[in-house]
């Protein structure tokens, strides 16, 4: 898992990724909350290519765990607030 969130932060995410991360949360979901936590995190960071790869990810994740996403809102939308704006 910690490679495929590492290929999300450097923007170089691919298809299968989504389907691979999917996967080991379902054999996981404890670390459900820590994948959301990754992802609100690289949004953060402002760098294109590795918001919109977390972006489909987190899309993904809240069509198969609405709950535990729609209960992560709140610390996703406070990583947004301090986002780092690219000029």
């Amino acid at each position: 898992m910690d490679s495929i969130i590492k290929e999300i932060e450097k923007g170089r995410s691919r298809d299968g990724d989504s389907s691979s991360l999917i996967r080991i949360l379902n054999k996981h979901p404890s670390m459900i909350y820590e994948v959301l936590r990754s992802l609100a995190s690289i949004i953060a960071k402002g760098n294109s290519k590795s918001c919109i790869s977390a972006c489909v990810i987190l899309n993904k994740m809240a069509d198969k765990y609405p709950d535990k996403v729609s209960d992560s809102l709140e610390m996703i939308i406070e990583f947004l607030k301090y986002r780092k704006k690219r000029t």
